[in-house]
């Protein structure tokens, strides 16, 4: 079964990332085609900012900026500043430079505009631009300097909780002049450093938490317009993702070398956080107890980046220090981080910032906006104590509260319980279908012919008619969803106004509530008609009859695919098993992954205009709202596959008079299961959690937290250069990163993943069944495993052969130790040989396509996935570099079809990975016998090669 989605990649004959970057080009040519690269300066000229803080910028009381000037010649070099978009920070001023090597100092005044917008509370970035003629040029050369101003924590005035629930509002708003950011001055980096941070809540005694975020537009991180990242949907939020990377400045620890010196605890070595000595901790406040996390440096900054044209962005001293949590953080609980005892790379302990210092040793400041911050402190570091981490070894320290449970989930769970009562079943937990079935509309039918009708072994799906010696035919059609976005409307869609639900929309809340609502069409309930394909089996290989009384699986699609990868089952020998249907993950979803062709009203479109045209990242909620009406079309398809008045009764999926699907419907669990691969697995992990009709899912190569996947998966690259372009200063962007994970966790498993199994949602319990992909080049195996961690899925081991984990030097630590839970059984084959197999709740299986090496021409198998932020680069024709992407091979291997089928069918948990080459095809009804090695998978791309 394992067509089964190619994964993150278009299918076909194809390979996916080129047709979803050839379709990305089409959608951005217009946008980008009159942009022109600035051309480099001559090196006649060098010129330095000198000032280095907002505090000497401003120290008199006319302030300059001081730049140093140096040239070979004598020249006329005139002298313009500017702060991102921003310009004419100063009078426009022409020098005379002397020349020979001989250098010059000049101040220039700011203006009005200068003093605004390098005084603001943050650490701006000033740059200077000097423009000359030599040599009897007609064009005028450019040499530029630019450099980050250190935060004056005086300019940072307030003192966190001001502005009314779920304010802000957006730019400002109310005519009025928008107020000062308030930054916290613990961290004078960047305004909103550090982040999460319980500074940047105000109360709300009407929230779960007590707390309410209270971001405000001048704090966020600003485009190289100056356009705030800001978006009302954050201040909807009682406290922070339970997924957030924890983001802060160290000066000082900037390279893996003062990484190690201090022994932080790293992403390959992950036990360490439970080290008496550690000097990076999250401690739960209520327990006192330590929470597994894992640091690592942003490399982005200062690295050469393949995969934004080899460029570099920024310097090593933009570097942050990002500490991710390891397991999803428990909703409503408060957090205390803490970094104690750090040192430089040579071992030299490092100053505290000033404010904190005079917070942790009792020394007043003099300053009533800074006292106002410091009883909060003073708890968070009582805290700390508490836990027994000492006030005098605190290098920094401050805490966040996460989001609550009714916050996280709350939107979803009200779209769900309105769609299904409006079908008349309020009862979802029970396992049986009541009420109505969804109103559906058959578009097309077609039979397949066998692989070789046309003279040929191989099958094609584009081919006329479609191939496929395991499936009978397909079914394409509509169901009818209740839609809770707020379009029609040409603000959302101005090339399809009258859509419902249409890119872009955002949902709808009526009248002020916290909950969506369905809106209005031309003053109807408005309902939108979400597409699906089906496939229904043949009644064995290459037989001319349609299959009876099946099973059904839902199957969920790769990134940027739709429905038509369902077709894709029908290629592989599991899709005899039962119908399988799918429809489209809105949000993002974009090609047709048969032909490879844009679909019409794709996601793609949106994405680009937002980061390439509108270089706005304050649109992106618009993507994790489309996200949840998704997970409700997929319910409500669902719903039609268990229904006897659903799809059952539908002519075109009878033969003789019995209908292909045979789903008890006071029982659904037991005949109808989820299998998605990807996007698939991340989005089918997030659905499951809410889904009252299947109890068993499979979740091919998932993860969660998109927020930490985005940099280090090739599927993201295409965009990345738009976003460094877009959002030029690295600290800013990479705050910006996170933050987006506020919106992005009610779109992903982040906000239900502590329900995906335990059916605390209102649905019947589920159990789960990840592969994990080794070296996977598109979802971080880091992030599967935070999924597994937190599922407390059981492991089978061995995972990999032995040394293979080692196999590679890491950045950030020479320590490298698989880490598990407590709570996660590690399982070897006797686990498996009782009858049904192994029956917990969770189980994950990780398989490796091998070490890299060279077959048939070609390079196969991967490397582990290196501990840094930059994607893996896959392998060339001519250059090994980190493999072929194991995503699609291990995703689609005979070692995930052996344990996915019989799971789905309900049949058990079996260990495929015994027999080296089991020569058999699904389903496996038995165990198999003999001696545990690790998972292997066939190394090729066999969707690409079309095998």
């Amino acid at each position: 079964m394992s067509r089964i989605g190619a994964c993150m990649t278009a299918g076909g004959r194809r390979s996916g990332r080129p047709i979803v970057a050839l379709a990305l080009t089409v959608v951005l040519f217009a946008g980008l085609a009159g942009e022109a690269a600035a051309k480099p300066g001559s090196g006649e000229v060098r010129v330095r900012i000198k000032t280095e803080s907002q505090h000497a910028l401003f120290a008199k009381r006319s302030p300059k900026l001081t730049v140093r000037l140096r040239a070979h010649r004598r020249l006329r070099v005139a002298l313009r500043v500017r702060a991102g978009k921003v310009r004419r920070l100063t009078k426009h001023r022409t020098v005379t430079v002397r020349g020979g090597g001989k250098r010059k100092t000049v101040r220039l005044r700011l203006n009005r505009r200068g003093r605004e917008r390098l005084g603001r509370c943050g650490s701006p970035r000033a740059v200077v631009a000097a423009k000359f003629r030599h040599g009897g040029q007609k064009r005028r050369s450019t040499s530029r300097d630019k450099r980050r101003l250190k935060r004056d924590a005086g300019r940072c005035r307030g003192g966190g909780g001001g502005s009314p629930p779920g304010g802000g509002g957006g730019g400002g708003g109310g005519g009025g002049s928008e107020p000062p950011p308030r930054c916290d001055p613990i961290d004078q980096a960047a305004c909103m450093l550090p982040f999460p941070n319980d500074f940047f809540t105000t109360r709300d005694e009407s929230t779960a938490t007590g707390l309410r975020l209270d971001l405000q537009p001048g704090a966020m991180p600003k485009n190289l317009n100056g356009v705030s990242t800001f978006s009302p949907e954050l201040n909807r939020n009682d406290g922070f993702s339970p997924n957030s990377i924890i983001v802060t400045r160290v000066p000082g620890i900037e390279t893996p070398a003062a990484f190690r010196a201090n022994h932080l605890v790293a992403q390959m070595n992950i036990g360490a956080y439970d080290e008496p000595d550690q000097r990076v901790v999250l401690i739960d406040t209520e327990t006192g107890e330590r929470v597994p996390i894992w640091a690592e440096l942003d490399m982005v900054p200062g690295t050469v980046n393949p995969h934004n044209g080899g460029k570099v962005e920024g310097t090593a001293n933009d570097r942050l220090l990002l500490i991710h949590p390891a397991v999803a953080l428990d909703p409503g609980t408060r957090y205390a981080v803490a970094l104690r005892n750090l040192t430089d790379a040579g071992g030299n302990p490092l100053a505290p910032n000033p404010i904190f210092r005079a917070y942790r040793d009792g020394e007043p400041t003099g300053d009533a906006a800074l006292e106002a911050r410091r009883p909060r402190i003073e708890r968070v570091i009582s805290d700390l104590e508490r836990a027994g981490i000492a006030r005098r070894d605190l290098y920094l320290a401050w805490d966040f509260t996460v989001a609550s449970e009714r916050n996280l989930t709350e939107r979803l769970i009200a779209m769900r319980d309105d769609a299904f009562a409006q079908l008349g079943d309020t009862e979802l937990a029970d396992g049986a279908v009541q009420g109505r079935a969804p109103e559906l509309e058959i578009t097309g039918e077609r039979r397949y012919a066998l692989c070789d009708s046309d003279g040929t072994p191989e099958c094609e799906l584009t081919a006329d008619p479609p191939q496929s010696d395991y499936a009978f035919k397909k079914v394409t059609g509509t169901v009818t969803v209740p839609c809770y976005m707020n379009a029609p409307g040409a603000e959302y869609n101005p090339t399809d106004p009258d859509t419902p639900c249409a890119t872009g929309s955002r949902l709808h809340y009526e009248g002020g509530s916290s909950l969506p609502s369905q809106g209005s069409d031309d003053g109807r309930p408005a309902t939108w008609e979400a597409p699906f394909t089906c496939i229904i089996p043949r009644t064995g290989v290459e037989a001319d009859r349609m299959a009876t009384g099946m099973p059904g699986i839902y199957f969920g699609h790769g990134l940027f695919q739709n429905n038509r990868v369902v077709e894709q089952l029908g290629l592989f020998p599991g899709s005899l098993e039962g119908v399988a249907c799918g429809g489209d993950w809105i949000g993002l979803s974009a090609i047709d992954p048969v032909t490879g062709e844009p679909y019409p009203g794709n996601d793609l479109n949106y994405l680009a205009n937002m980061i390439a045209v509108k270089k706005d990242l304050s649109l992106f909620s618009a993507l994790p709202d489309r996200s949840q009406q998704g997970f409700v079309d997929a319910l409500y398809l669902a719903r039609a596959m268990a229904h006897p008045d659903g799809l059952a009764d539908e002519p075109e999926f009878r033969a003789g008079g019995t209908s292909a699907l045979a789903i008890d419907p006071q029982d659904t669990a037991a005949d109808l299961s989820y299998y998605g691969v990807s996007l698939g697995g991340i989005f089918g992990a997030a659905t499951t959690a809410v889904a009252p009709d299947w109890q068993r899912a499979v979740l091919g190569v998932p993860g969660m937290g998109f927020t930490t996947l985005l940099l280090r998966s090739t599927q993201f690259n295409q965009f990345l250069p738009l976003i460094y372009s877009a959002y030029p200063d690295p600290l800013e962007r990479q705050l910006g990163i996170s933050i987006l994970q506020l919106v992005w966790d009610r779109g992903e498993p982040s906000s239900y993943a502590h329900g995906i199994l335990d059916g605390r949602y209102g649905t019947p319990r589920h159990q789960a069944m990840i592969h994990e992909a080794f070296g996977d080049h598109q979802v971080a195996n880091v992030q599967t495993e935070t999924l597994a961690r937190t599922l407390g899925a059981a492991v089978r081991t061995p995972t990999l052969a032995g040394g293979r984990l080692e196999s590679r030097d890491y950045l950030f630590t020479d320590v490298v130790a698989p880490f598990y839970l407590p709570s996660q059984q590690l399982l070897d084959h006797p686990a498996f040989e009782r009858p049904g197999g192994f029956d917990g709740p969770a189980s994950m299986f990780t398989i490796d396509t091998g070490s890299i090496r060279r077959e048939g021409g070609e390079f196969v198998g991967t490397n582990p996935n290196l501990d840094w932020n930059i994607a893996p680069v896959d392998a060339t024709n001519t250059e090994p570099n980190d493999g072929l992407d194991p995503h699609q091979p291990a995703a689609t291997s005979p070692a995930a079809q052996q344990t996915a089928i019989p799971f789905l069918l309900g049949q058990g948990v079996y260990d495929p990975c015994v027999d080296p080459e089991p020569g058999e095809i699904p389903p496996f009804a038995v165990p198999y016998s003999g001696t545990p090695e690790a998972c292997s998978a066939p190394p090729r791309n066999s969707i690409g090669q079309g095998e």
